[in-house]
């Protein structure tokens, strides 16, 4: 019995139904790519060629390593994943690299979550040492493909070392004035680009979710056409943002980004740099607070630079443009009392000083000027 019954089992195991293959839809012809198999897997391959020249937005697709004589050779990078997080996997890889006559895209498209391997065994083996230029990049695209190849046994060795991000160069420059500093926010803003039809984001993994289940194309196409937008501005803005960092006062026509480039080069210790940004503001702003912000900096610069005479100018100037302002006042105070010598003009900016603290309630001020009114008491008692 326990023979036969052993039979029975071993029969059972044997006509056991086989698990089917994946059905990996291939919509390469619809998407105008390739499919591309290799020993390693496949996947689809889409490529793109911009003349150098051709229209985008109020700029023109150029070729930055030549036109700025860089050595490095540059790669835009951007990612359409599954979801958020090191889980994640990047479904589409939009990549651009230039050559002697085109900006060209690679778009590398994954037909399932298996073609992953294949995807960035090929995109490290041919991209590697290239300096990866993103959008918001630094924190999200390449941490990503980093720990897919680790989770995938792929050494990814120089690919991605050298990256430069292009989220924070905008920021640096237009957060201040405009309402974000999304991509698609400078490509309106900026360069002067608005993308017809285009999906959010947050959608697309859910698009690719419904691919996976039906093979159906027509969602896929619009994806790759905002990867596509994506990878393309990123070449544009970087010559934008390149320029300005050469030249910020040629290049920027909106006298708040000026002033918004000058806080950050100050902020850096770049006092040259600034100095230029803040006496372009004093030379075209009609606001009264911007100018009184310019002629700020340019004070602090020239107090640094033991620049006195130009120093007390501007102060003057602060309080005149700003009745009630307690800074400059401060600042005029210090430099009578340290350097001129001069107490009764100290203690004088100083009483001016504690009157426009308490108007405006301001706490620390007031015992600052107070204490000083105090010290400068004493000395003149001394004299």
């Amino acid at each position: 019995m326990i023979t036969d019954l052993r039979s029975k089992l071993d029969r059972l195991a044997s006509e056991k139904p086989k698990a089917q293959a994946k059905v990996k839809h291939d919509i390469s012809s619809a998407l105008g790519a390739e499919l591309v198999e290799g020993a390693n897997g496949g996947y689809i391959l889409r490529r793109v060629r911009y003349a150098y020249g051709a229209i985008y937005g109020e700029y023109t697709v150029e070729n930055i390593e030549k036109a700025f004589d860089l050595e490095e050779k540059l790669l835009f990078l951007d990612t359409e994943t599954t979801g958020l997080g090191s889980v994640a996997c990047p479904f589409l890889i939009g990549l651009a690299y230039f050559t002697e006559e085109h900006l060209v895209l690679e778009q590398y498209f994954m037909r399932d979550v298996d073609d992953e391997s294949a995807v960035l065994e090929d995109i490290v083996s041919k991209f590697s040492g290239m300096t990866v230029v993103s959008y918001n990049g630094k924190c999200f695209d390449v941490p990503l493909i980093k720990a897919r190849c680790t989770i995938n046994a792929i050494n990814y060795g120089k690919f991605a070392q050298k990256q430069t991000d292009l989220l924070h160069l905008s920021r640096r420059i237009w957060k201040k004035r405009l309402e974000n500093c999304k991509l698609t926010t400078i490509e309106e803003e900026i360069l002067r680009l608005t993308r017809e039809d285009d999906i959010p984001g947050s959608v697309i993994p859910e698009m690719y979710k419904r691919y996976l289940d039906t093979g159906r194309s027509d969602e896929m196409q619009q994806v790759i056409e905002h990867n596509e937008s994506d990878v393309v501005s990123m070449s544009v803005l970087l010559g934008k943002l390149i320029r300005i960092e050469d030249d910020p006062c040629g290049q920027l026509d909106n006298i708040a980004d000026v002033m918004h480039l000058g806080e950050y080069y100050y902020g850096k210790g770049d006092c040259q740099r600034a100095n230029t940004c803040f006496a372009q503001v004093l030379r075209a702003s009609k606001n009264p607070l911007e100018q009184y912000n310019a002629m700020k900096y340019l004070s602090f610069i020239h107090k640094k630079n033991r620049n006195y005479p130009d120093a007390v100018l501007l102060w003057q100037r602060m309080d005149r443009l700003s009745l009630g302002a307690v800074l400059p006042l401060v600042e005029l105070a210090k430099y009578y009392e340290h350097t001129e010598k001069n107490i009764p003009k100290a203690m004088e900016c100083s009483r001016r000083g504690l009157a426009n603290a308490r108007a405006s309630g301001s706490k620390d001020m007031i015992k600052e000027l107070e204490i000083r009114i105090q010290r400068l008491d004493r000395k003149m008692r001394k004299v």
